[in-house]
């Protein structure tokens, strides 16, 4: 959900005459998520769909917990004895690939219901910006920011709760069936992130002159 709302931590709307001050809100946008009842409605359905495979991945996400624990726990008393680091470090070293390995484990365990999960906030998630600027005219706002942003703000200026139920009004259903060949927005990012860079170093090459640094897409999020 991060990697979803990674770009939304300022958003402000364009007004047709410049005025002397701005009125400002506050939105949460991950809480305008939670609050939407088609992704409720969604969520069940995966729970039944499929019951099967999130119990399963449950059951080793706890097995595979506890295994982890069991192993940072030696580690503890390890150095607690006062165990040297040229005898800790093999163990250290297998506990963080072990760690790593139950990441890999449980995300392919995890991806027949993730990925339908994701299909479907992103449905919802593609009319937030809608929402917001239809509540953002009628309070008569001209700024929006995240709760992060804000130093202090009165209760008053939250519209969470206005967008969301504006959004509630304009998206009452969204499907779990992702297309054969739907591809998250994050992996859609990293591939345009990844296909950019050797184009820009092609074409610094060829005119030997650098990329202005406003022409440049970051690579990190």
């Amino acid at each position: 959900m991060k990697k979803l709302f990674a770009g939304a931590a300022l958003v402000a709307a364009a007004t047709a005459s410049p005025v002397l001050a701005q009125t400002a809100a506050i939105v949460d946008l991950q809480g305008v998520l939670m609050q939407s009842s088609a992704l409720k409605q969604a969520q069940t359905q995966i729970q039944a769909t499929y019951r099967t495979q999130i119990d399963a991945y449950n059951n080793r996400r706890t097995a595979l917990e506890n295994e982890l624990s069991q192993a940072r726990d030696e580690l503890v008393k390890m150095q607690k004895s006062g165990a040297s680091m040229t005898v800790m470090q093999p163990k250290i070293n297998a506990f963080q690939s072990k760690q790593q390995s139950a990441q890999r484990e449980l995300m392919t365990l995890g991806m027949p219901f993730i990925r339908p999960n994701t299909y479907a906030e992103e449905q919802i998630t593609d009319h937030i910006e809608e929402a917001m600027r239809a509540v953002m005219t009628t309070r008569k706002v001209n700024l929006v920011l995240n709760p992060q942003a804000a130093i202090i703000a009165d209760p008053s200026a939250d519209m969470t709760s206005d967008v969301a139920a504006e959004l509630n009004r304009r998206v009452t259903n969204v499907s779990i069936t992702p297309p054969a060949n739907w591809v998250p927005a994050s992996e859609r990012q990293n591939q345009s992130d990844a296909g950019a860079a050797p184009a820009a170093r092609a074409s610094g090459a060829s005119t030997n002159a650098s990329v202005p640094p406003a022409a440049r897409r970051p690579t990190s999020r």
